[in-house]
């Protein structure tokens, strides 16, 4: 007896009971044998009978399928199951299977995320096509409501299976339907960092590296694990150092030199010069690594984004040696052409990241004067920092002498 048969058999028994057993009995067999073939004639078959017996045997076949992927075998009847998706949609009252189908999504997605199928050999990647299961959910399902909790993890983890490819404006769409309800209190701190990382990415692939590199920051003192903290804050220096000039720079720098971690990593110092506005050289910076999409050329200069930022601090630099300079001079310094200088001066001028003036037919950049209480206050910050980082490095070295320099102050 052929398999359809015997189904057709079962279809025609009048106790509803005995036949959702014995349905219940060849999902186990089918799912058992990796029979990819009776998978589909079953679905076909069970998705024309009354929904009194189609919904809840569909139910239990959305769990068999669970199971296997818990099993990690999952890849072997997937090409059978997104068979049965495309039969279970063509109902005419699919919508009454929508529980069912909620689960076929997210059981694809993960047997595509954890397991890439033998025969794959089409242009998607199996991250891509994951994401792109979990994208079809219905998470505002009335028949099947989901917790915030279970919201923002399908979001976020198709968020970070399309950052995965690179695939930062898809990504982005999950990011921002996270937004609004990944600080709720029942989405654990798992998830959140998960968000948060995702985030910066995202920041960090649209050049807002100010935010990018906050993002990262924030991210390498909240994660416990040390190789992903130290990443995070590799990931924040180069995107501090990638920022634009000004108050919120300054900051970020203060940040990354106060971390005593920073001076392991390649991109230090820059960010220690960068603190202190010394000039910054082509071999302090030539040989730090960054991500393709941060080595992108800026504009018609044609300068890489290291390039530039590089040029813009060595700018402020040079405004706190000089009260003015030779445009031709200035181009020397900072290693371009005259119109160059001119033009990168007149930017940074023009947005008020510099103060200063351009005579033009002198050629000549005059600086206006800093404050002498400005200079002042810098230059206390940075001796608080550097005195910060003495202590906190003599109290790993020197622990006990360091408590009790600590009680004479306190006697005092």
């Amino acid at each position: 007896m052929s398999f359809a048969k015997k189904l057709e058999k079962i279809a025609s028994t009048d106790n509803k009971e005995e036949k959702k057993e014995a349905y219940a009995k060849e999902i186990q067999t089918i799912f058992k044998g990796n029979d990819s073939a009776n998978i589909k004639v079953f679905c076909e078959h069970i998705s024309k009978q009354h929904a009194v017996i189609s919904r809840p045997t569909l139910v239990q076949f959305a769990q068999a399928f669970k199971e296997k992927r818990k099993a990690k075998e999952g890849k072997h009847v997937l090409a059978a199951i997104e068979a049965c998706i495309d039969i279970i949609k063509s109902e005419s009252s699919s919508m009454s299977f929508e529980e069912v189908l909620n689960s076929l999504y997210y059981n694809c997605a993960l047997t595509y995320q954890n397991e890439v199928p033998d025969d794959e050999d089409d242009d998607l990647s199996s991250f891509v096509k994951a994401a792109r299961y979990l994208s079809r959910m219905n998470l505002d399902s009335t028949n099947q409501p989901f917790t915030v909790k279970k919201k923002v993890k399908i979001w976020v983890l198709a968020a970070q299976l399309y950052l995965a490819e690179e695939m930062y404006q898809e990504a982005e769409q999950f990011v921002q339907k996270s937004q609004l309800l990944v600080n709720a209190p029942e989405v654990p701190q798992t998830i959140k960092l998960r968000f948060w990382s995702s985030m910066a990415q995202i920041q960090d692939a649209n050049q807002k590296y100010h935010l990018a590199a906050g993002g990262y920051l924030r991210l390498s003192e909240q994660i416990i694990h040390p190789e992903e903290s130290l990443e995070k804050l590799d990931k924040g220096m180069k995107c501090t150092i990638l920022s634009q000039a000004g108050p919120n720079r300054s900051r970020l720098l203060a940040k990354c030199y106060k971390d005593e971690r920073s001076s392991t990593l390649p991109a230090y110092k820059i960010v220690q010069k960068m603190l202190m506005e010394r000039l910054i050289y082509k071999s302090d910076y030539e040989k730090l690594e960054l991500a393709e999409h941060q080595m992108r050329p800026t504009g018609k200069e044609g300068w890489t984004l290291l390039q530039k930022a590089v040029i813009e601090h060595n700018l402020i630099a040079v405004s706190k040696l000089y009260t003015s300079i030779p445009l031709p001079e200035l181009a020397k310094i900072l290693d371009v052409t005259k119109e160059g200088a001119e033009n990168i001066a007149a930017t940074m001028i023009a947005q008020n990241r510099l103060t200063g003036t351009i005579d033009q037919s002198k050629e000549m950049l005059r600086f206006s004067p800093v404050h002498v209480l400005q200079t002042w206050d810098k230059n206390i910050e940075l001796a608080c920092l550097s005195v910060n980082n003495i202590f906190e490095k003599l109290q790993l070295e020197q622990p006990d002498w360091s408590l009790k320099q600590m009680a004479l102050l306190q006697g005092q």
